[in-house]
């Protein structure tokens, strides 16, 4: 299932942060490495992703697949 969000939180220095999807609000963590093609996270990027599982058996889903919105675009799309 694919979902859709904004990137709310990023810490460049350590390479992860944070999708949180609408109508929900609901954060999902992510980190760089999960991005498509080598994209670059971007504070209020609208974003695609699916759910993995959690970096161990304790935390929950991550974001991985993250792709900006967009027919194959590697730029992003900053939502309003």
């Amino acid at each position: 299932m694919i979902l859709q969000g904004l990137i709310t939180f990023y810490n460049i220095g350590r390479g992860w942060g944070f999708i949180t999807t609408a109508p929900t609000g609901k954060r999902y963590f992510f980190h760089i490495s999960n991005f498509v093609r080598h994209q670059q996270p971007v504070l209020n990027g609208e974003v695609e992703f699916e759910l993995g599982p959690g970096v161990d058996s304790t935390k929950p889903p991550q974001a991985i697949n993250i792709r900006y919105r967009g027919e194959g675009s590697d730029a992003p799309r900053v939502g309003a």
